[in-house]
């Protein structure tokens, strides 16, 4: 995957990994909140309803994060700053209440019922950090045959 692609998804997935992510605590046991990202991903551009992206949906999908980066990419210089990051985030707590609520019972420190610029940071952070381990977790070979293979 090249880096404008990985870019592109981080930045899709900022908010539906932070808002599937985001962590409550109940019963002093975290409680995970909405899907995971690829399963959003799948589920938001599988219009047939198989479960998996054909060519085509695959197609649609990579049409909307090109969109989405363009978007982001204030400047047109074809990289996304965090000044730009931050501001697509801002961006996309504007336009899904149900984030933005979120974001703000995890990230409003001070709890004034606003997220300083501060506060804005640390959530973006927390988003990236989660990106990054859920990136992780899709680069390690899964399944028997894997297994086999990294021991040999």
């Amino acid at each position: 995957m090249n880096k404008a692609t990985t870019s592109t998804l981080a930045i899709i997935a900022l908010s539906g990994v932070l808002a599937s992510s985001l962590v409550a605590q109940e019963n002093g046991r975290p409680k995970r909140h909405g899907k995971r990202p690829a399963q959003a991903l799948i589920e938001k551009f599988d219009s047939d309803g198989d479960g998996k992206l054909s060519e085509s949906e695959r197609a649609a999908a990579k049409a909307a994060m090109a969109e989405r980066r363009a978007a982001a990419d204030a400047d047109g210089d074809g990289t996304i700053t965090k000044e730009e990051r931050l501001a697509a985030f801002k961006q996309r707590l504007s336009e899904n209440e149900e984030l933005a609520a979120r974001v703000l019972q995890r990230f409003d420190a001070d709890e004034n019922g606003e997220l300083s610029e501060e506060e804005l940071v640390k959530a973006a952070k927390a988003g990236k950090r989660l990106r990054e381990r859920a990136s992780e977790r899709n680069r390690k070979p899964k399944g028997r045959r894997a297994n086999r293979r990294n021991q040999e």
